[in-house]
């Protein structure tokens, strides 16, 4: 098991949470699916391609505490599926779940 672990909770298609043992993780997402969405929102880019232009809306998402996840549906979806959370302890994440 990785002493990093990242779970994302996505519904809807976008990214809702970001869950991760160190709290110093960002991440960005890159969504393609723009369908729906103005060019003038923030976090909008247009897109050079090869032979066209595309939209993506790029975003940031902070980590929060992987132990926010404790009791919550997301750790029951993990339970569900046989995955294990981790946490940061003295430096290194370990298991908190079984």
């Amino acid at each position: 098991m990785s002493p990093h672990q990242i779970v994302l909770n996505v519904s809807g298609g976008l990214v809702q949470d970001v869950f991760c043992c160190d709290p110093h993780v960002s991440l960005t997402v890159v969504d393609w699916d723009t369908e729906g969405y103005s060019p003038a929102e923030p976090g909008i880019a247009k897109v050079p391609l090869e032979h066209r232009f595309t939209s993506a809306w790029i975003g940031e998402c902070e980590a929060i505490p992987l132990e926010k996840l404790i009791g919550s549906e997301v750790e029951r979806a993990l339970q569900a599926a046989g995955i294990r959370l981790t946490r940061r302890l003295a430096g290194r994440c370990r298991c908190i779940n079984t």
